[in-house]
């Protein structure tokens, strides 16, 4: 999995010692500092949030996105079907967490 190809993986955690069952693939995200941005609305509108969070919200708080593993954590939120106003669209609610480092990049 690490040739650089974006892929979307449900997973849990799970010992060590748990065996891989056929067909499913192993992924350890490291621990290192993460920004945690959450996005509430249509999963049409995730790429949104993601744009804002890269260009406006990490540089206002003197962050910048770095190299690693991006994931998301859903709760028992994740999907809404029942939402008012919201004819035909399903919601979401996730934290996103991002690779982050506290620096800037130099120019």
């Amino acid at each position: 999995m690490n040739d650089g190809q974006w892929r979307y993986v449900a997973g849990l955690p799970v010992s060590a010692e748990a065996p891989l069952m056929e067909g499913m693939v192993e992924l350890e995200i490291p621990a290192r500092q993460y920004a945690r941005v959450e996005h509430r609305g249509t999963v049409q509108t995730l790429p949104e949030t993601f744009r804002a969070a890269y260009s406006e919200w990490l540089p206002a708080a003197g962050m910048r996105a770095d190299e690693g593993v991006e994931f998301e954590y859903a709760g028992g939120a994740f999907f809404r079907a029942d939402a008012p106003g919201q004819r035909g669209r399903t919601l979401y609610s996730a934290e996103n967490l991002m690779p982050r480092s506290d620096k800037q990049p130099t120019r």
